[in-house]
């Protein structure tokens, strides 16, 4: 049975990937195996962490109970569930073997829905639901197996720099992967995402092994040139930033002017709105403030923002840390981790990535899995 556990817990991110339905009957399994296999998982090195993650979630509680607005109790319990997604990571990245074999599974899943991916763009039919894509200047959106192009393109944001990082000794595994990543991120057309894969050429162009330099370039050149010849959708669409975002933005410093300590509660946004709310002709949408970290201090009060800064600045201090000490390809796979961290972080100043419950549900993935794996690797290498 702990071996059916263990597969489960491998198999969790293609699952996340492909079904969020069926991710929400694996994830209690997996929860189940880590009550009766506990003692079996060392996470003294990632006790921090976790830590952190208690006091945030702790804090985010008070807040609900606390709220000037209804007591949303079932949409903080579905919202925050998805930190469980944290323990499937913890124990993939507590074994190199469990970790590879995660990220082959994601590798493969990359290179067919690119593919899918670029068949959306083009011709707009969504298969799975058997409809018709937005349209969005000459070409449609590519939303993959999902239901939204920015789901789509923050899923791809999260496995494209750890599949090709864990690749890298294979030069050109990791150069395919890698573009199939810019590809499928071009076809949703998400600014955010494209430009946050910029920095990721960057940081391998600047950090990387010598070899894996060669794949930043790779990804720096696809997203200039692509858009001009190929992607001309996607360029159009990077070219024009969405101007609701300030009034968003705006309306959300207001709310937290006027409940500072412990914001309005979770799942408040739109009663708070419509006190508080810029008014704004052109709005696309109000449904957020557009801004992780801005919605978690609207929810939770300057408090709670701060919580989720601090939390955010030791995943990233941590892993950068881990960049500098190493060398080679456990450098490449430390500089795939802190890019699919910084690639949401920096889409999240304009969209709520963190709050969207199947990227959520990922990227907690991945974060159990590189804090754990800096931990073990650590220690290997000592």
């Amino acid at each position: 049975m702990k071996n059916v556990w263990i597969a489960l817990c491998i198999a969790y991110p293609l699952v996340i990937l492909t079904s969020i339905a069926l991710t929400n009957v694996l994830l209690p399994l997996i929860v189940l195996g880590w009550i009766l296999y506990r003692k079996d998982i060392d996470f003294t090195k990632s006790r921090v962490f976790l830590w952190l993650i208690a006091i945030y979630l702790g804090w985010t509680l008070v807040c609900v109970l606390l709220s000037p607005y209804e007591s949303n109790w079932m949409s903080w319990l579905e919202e925050r569930s998805t930190f469980l997604a944290i323990l499937p990571g913890l124990i993939v990245g507590s074994n190199e073997r469990w970790m590879r074999k995660a990220v082959r599974y994601m590798s493969i899943y990359l290179i067919i829905i690119t593919c899918y991916a670029l068949f959306q763009y083009y011709f707009g039919w969504d298969v799975i639901r058997w409809e018709l894509i937005r349209l969005s200047t000459n070409n449609h959106r590519a939303i993959g197996l999902q239901n939204s192009p920015l789901t789509f393109a923050g899923m791809i944001g999260i496995i494209a720099p750890i599949s090709a990082a864990f690749y890298s000794p294979v030069l050109w595994r990791s150069n395919m992967l890698s573009l199939a990543g810019v590809l499928a991120v071009l076809s949703s057309m998400s600014r955010t995402i494209m430009l946050g894969f910029f920095g990721w050429g960057i940081l391998l162009s600047m950090l990387a092994s010598k070899r894996a330099k060669l794949t930043g370039v790779i990804v720096i050149v696809a997203l200039i040139v692509l858009p001009q010849i190929i992607f001309t959708s996607a360029g159009e669409r990077l070219k024009h930033p969405d101007e609701t975002r300030p009034y968003l933005w705006r309306s959300a410093l207001s709310m937290i002017q006027h409940y500072p300590i412990t914001g309005v509660g979770e799942d408040n946004w739109n009663e708070a709105f419509e006190e508080y709310g810029e008014e704004y002709d052109a709005y696309k949408t109000t449904s957020h403030a557009h801004n992780d970290f801005l919605t978690s201090m609207v929810e939770n009060g300057i408090v709670g923002g701060l919580l989720l800064v601090v939390l955010w600045a030791y995943i990233v201090l941590r892993m950068f840390l881990a960049v500098l000490k190493s060398k080679g390809g456990k450098r490449n796979i430390y500089i795939g981790f802190l890019t699919a961290f910084l690639v949401i972080l920096f889409g999240g100043m304009f969209q709520n990535f963190q709050t969207d419950a199947e990227n959520a549900l990922l990227l907690w993935f991945i974060v159990g899995a590189g804090m754990q794996y800096v931990g073990i690797s650590g220690s290997n290498e000592k």
